[in-house]
């Protein structure tokens, strides 16, 4: 199936993940800088502080990337849906039912 991707799929996939790492990162350095919680306190007197960055760098990166791959997935319109006559809006189908 990963053979099947488009090259602009895989593109933009990575892009998103990119994104969403850099933004991971920030708010764990953001938390860092300003102590949040002690826990820049509680990494540097840590005697493997050094595992605990690393950890926290890629706890970070996969929360963070796999969010911004799903968002981005999300906002992906399919080809019936970008329709000119109607702006791609959506509108709500009548439902089915049946009488009992």
């Amino acid at each position: 199936m990963l053979l099947a991707m488009k090259p602009g799929l895989l593109s933009f996939l990575l892009g998103h993940l990119l994104v969403g790492i850099l933004a991971g990162w920030s708010l764990l350095g953001l938390l860092l800088w300003f102590d949040v919680a002690g826990l820049k306190t509680l990494i540097q007197h840590s005697r493997e502080s050094w595992l605990v960055v690393a950890l926290l760098l890629f706890g970070f990166a996969i929360t963070f990337g796999s969010l911004a791959m799903g968002t981005g997935v999300m906002g992906l319109k399919h080809r019936k849906e970008q329709d000119p006559e109607d702006g791609g809006h959506l509108a709500p189908a009548p439902a089915r039912t049946r009488r009992r």
